[in-house]
């Protein structure tokens, strides 16, 4: 009965093991934090985040990764940026915003295609607008450019909002 005991509790502790030594490491990673002094939300950017900044005084618009930070200044993979340099940053909201809107606005235009064809190949009629396949193919289309414009947020610097590198 001990020796049962034993090779379950052995089991366990190599179980244990194995997964302490797969795990990702732990330790601290910093971050760029995008806040509005006195609230609570911020705007996390991790290395490795994909962003469009713009310094101050030109008028190119950069799009790097980020790969990591220093005391105060982003490390990308060619060069790296003081803080206080930065004038604008774009940084997309939802990743699958941008898919949302090409399926919507592909579904509209299928969807009025394909009513046109039923009417004017299978039924052998005149091309004619329906009324109820106009309006949901005209909703698709206008939700999926919608989406569209949700898809990335600007933010200003020296504004309302402050970057920390925490």
């Amino acid at each position: 009965m001990d020796f049962f005991i034993l090779t379950w509790v052995i089991r366990i502790l190599t179980i244990l093991l194995v997964l302490i030594l797969l795990s990702p490491e732990t330790y601290a990673q910093s971050q760029l934090h995008i806040e509005k002094p006195g609230k609570v939300k911020r705007i996390k950017l991790p290395p490795g985040t994909l962003i469009k900044f713009q310094l101050k005084n030109d008028d190119r618009v950069y799009k790097k990764e980020i790969v990591g930070f220093r005391d105060s200044t982003i490390v990308f993979k060619s060069y790296e940026v003081n803080l206080d340099d930065i004038g604008m940053i774009r940084i997309p909201l939802h990743p699958r915003l941008k898919k949302y809107s090409e399926v919507f606005i592909a579904a509209g235009g299928i969807l009025f295609l394909a009513d046109q064809i039923n009417n004017s190949v299978v039924d052998d009629n005149d091309p004619s607008l329906n009324r109820g396949v106009s309006i949901v193919s005209l909703s698709l289309i206008s939700s999926g450019i919608i989406f569209r414009f949700l898809q990335k947020r600007t933010y200003r610097f020296p504004g309302k909002r402050k970057l920390k590198i925490i």
